[in-house]
């Protein structure tokens, strides 16, 4: 995966990719151990402003003893997914400020004085508040119903309100697209769910299109969405 861009300081747009951190978002964490490095996945607790950022201490009984590699001063690569147009993973490096152990175990990080930036997406999305709904790609049973909030000819990403604590999220997999259309018949894109993100409202789910790019820059030309 190529290094798009590296800053030697951060701007504002870098800042914004930074401030778009939200609490329970899954991060990358990446350690350097006394052996070897270790690559552990956490989530994104809060920040202090521009100061530092906290993350929860990655879970120990999944990830084994981690102490050796988490302390003061210790250099830390975190790597997180942002969701754009383009879509991008975000890294940067940081030192350990302090780590936190009760009543939350949790660790304290600098600031990050700059970024990389990984393309994740070779075609640019368009902004979208399309109605949609999902449906089983094996039987077609209706799933769930949500908002396409960007789309282009290979895939979209699709938002879905969560409508109780306990509710499931939909596992990785074929699915259909359901999109009323502007003609009589409704739309039918052949899909699939290749990742999924949650945060305290709604589930978002990645789709990446089985179907040709013509057939659905079609159904884009008739939704009127121009990328």
């Amino acid at each position: 995966m190529a290094i798009l861009k590296q800053t030697q300081r951060l701007t504002l747009e870098d800042l914004k990719k930074l401030h778009a951190m939200h609490p329970g978002m899954a991060v990358d964490m990446q350690l350097k151990g006394p052996n070897a490095a270790k690559r552990v996945r956490s989530e994104f607790i809060g920040r202090d402003g521009n100061k530092m950022l906290m993350i929860k201490f990655p879970d120990e009984s999944k990830w084994g003893n981690l102490r050796d590699m988490i302390f003061n001063d210790a250099n830390i690569v975190v790597r997180y997914i942002l969701e754009e147009d383009t879509g991008e993973i975000v890294a940067f490096q940081s030192k350990v400020m302090f780590v936190l152990t009760k009543p939350v175990h949790m660790i304290f990080l600098q600031f990050p004085g700059n970024i990389q930036l990984h393309g994740l997406r070779s075609t640019k999305r368009a902004s979208t508040s399309i109605p949609a709904k999902i449906f089983n790609g094996d039987n077609e049973k209706y799933l769930k119903e949500g908002v396409i909030v960007d789309m282009s000819s290979t895939g979209c990403r699709i938002s879905v309100k969560k409508i109780g604590h306990s509710e499931q999220k939909l596992e990785n997999g074929e699915i259909f697209v359901h999109i009323e259309s502007n003609r009589k018949e409704p739309h039918m894109i052949k899909a699939m769910i290749v990742n999924s993100r949650t945060d305290g409202l709604s589930f978002y789910y990645g789709i990446k299109f089985e179907q040709s790019a013509d057939s659905v820059s079609e159904i884009l030309d008739d939704l009127l969405v121009a990328i």
